[in-house]
């Protein structure tokens, strides 16, 4: 019985690259019995919260499609190459992606890896190449321009007292910008409705809210301390040019009276 569950487990291993301790459950085998089996048979192994996986089996594929994102400064859903019942646990992606994938990785990538920018959660595991997160920050300066003039408009028109509350580029539009230029993170939450998860919140995100990778992505790298002092300088400088250009009119028409 027991060369059984050896040969069981050693196929389903041998063949997949992993093995569940669920799995093993379900031939009686306990932990530690799991941990002995595949230790002796692939020394490699390594153990993670539910199961023992083959490193070089499950990072070589990750490794390729990090790898592939660097190179077109672009991002990966990692978790589409991980097998969910093997990586149930946060800290097991962390692992994987901070410890075992720069072992699987060319050593001219290493360097760009580590400058990039990774979202893991129970949801997803994404990677962002250092020079998306720079595109997609460079893109914040002609939103910030546009908002600009209609929120001094708005405030001119309707006599507001400037407040710096509205003067932040909504998140829908930032959001909706970002996924034109990345359509393939956009697809990621295809069937969220961006507006309707953005309209009536706060860049500022509450304890445990995730509203998908595209107002993830948005709220943690593009959300800064810089972005808001631009937004706010960008609104100021366009009230004060219409203020400016008002009094001229005003001005104008008294001495033309």
């Amino acid at each position: 019985y027991t060369r059984r569950q050896r040969t069981i487990v050693d196929t389903f291993f041998q063949a997949n690259g992993y093995i569940t301790f669920a799995k093993c459950a379900t031939i009686g085998l306990s932990r530690s019995q799991i941990e002995s089996f595949v230790k002796e048979s692939f020394p490699r192994a390594v153990l993670m919260t539910g199961s023992i996986i083959d490193t070089e089996r499950v990072c070589r594929p990750i490794a390729n499609i990090v790898e592939t994102a660097i190179l077109n400064n672009s991002c990966c859903n990692v978790k589409a190459c991980l097998p969910d019942e093997s990586f149930e646990a946060v800290v097991d992606v962390e692992m994987l992606m901070t410890e075992m994938l720069p072992v699987a990785m060319a050593e001219s990538n290493l360097k760009s890896f580590r400058a990039g920018y990774q979202i893991i959660n129970t949801s997803v595991a994404m990677f962002f190449s250092e020079a998306m997160v720079k595109d997609c920050q460079s893109m914040l300066n002609p939103l910030i321009e546009e908002h600009s003039k209609l929120r001094a408009k708005h405030c001119i028109e309707n006599d507001l007292e400037m407040k710096t509350d509205g003067n932040l580029v909504p998140l829908v539009k930032v959001a909706n910008a970002i996924g034109s230029k990345y359509p393939d993170l956009a697809l990621l939450d295809a069937e969220r409705d961006i507006v309707a998860m953005s309209n009536g919140r706060c860049w500022e995100a509450e304890e445990g809210q995730f509203d998908g990778v595209l107002i993830e992505f948005c709220r943690r790298k593009l959300l800064s301390d810089e972005f808001k002092r631009k937004c706010n300088r960008a609104v100021k400088a366009e009230v004060s040019l219409l203020k400016s250009v008002r009094h001229g009119l005003s001005v104008s028409s008294k001495t033309g009276g």
